[in-house]
């Protein structure tokens, strides 16, 4: 077996048993243990979001690389978010040029009409980004299709 960790993530994902396995009883997915219900889709993942929140990683580059004027701002008027948009956290460079800001919102729009409210003081980075377990799963799934490939490539060189 070429890959073996590659083929186990491929079993796991498509719920089938590792051929080390086979003597292990299989749930059908989304099955809770004990019961015969169907509990979501998949015992781990939380019914789809009919808005699906987005997470945003924003770089702001400080004109003239003075942090003054958006700190007093900041002070006076406050973070000037529109409603629907949420503040995460936020890091500053250490020479206080930059700010990395992570933001989150169902309405990309929203993310637009704050950056409107700054564009005088601060030049924007918008970066999607996921949390790092949605990553993991991506990933897995990326490596599922690849042992489906690889073992179809096998199949159809010895048939």
């Amino acid at each position: 077996m070429p890959n073996y960790h590659a083929r186990l993530k491929y079993e796991q994902l498509n719920h089938t048993r590792p051929t080390s396995c086979k003597h292990i009883p299989q749930m059908s997915p989304g099955t809770a243990i004990g019961s015969s219900k169907p509990t979501f889709p998949h015992p781990h993942q939380p019914p789809p979001h009919p808005n699906p929140i987005m997470l945003f990683m924003i770089i702001e580059h400080f004109k003239h690389n003075n942090p003054i004027p958006i700190y007093a701002r900041f002070r006076s008027q406050g973070r000037l978010a529109p409603e629907g948009l949420t503040y995460i956290s936020s890091w500053v460079s250490a020479d206080l040029t930059h700010c990395y800001q992570l933001m989150e919102t169902e309405k990309r729009e929203l993310l637009d009409e704050w950056m409107g409210n700054w564009r005088d003081l601060v030049e924007f980075e918008v970066v999607p980004v996921i949390r790092s377990g949605e990553a993991s799963e991506e990933v897995a799934k990326m490596e599922a299709r690849e042992v489906a490939q690889m073992e179809a490539r096998e199949v159809s060189e010895e048939g």
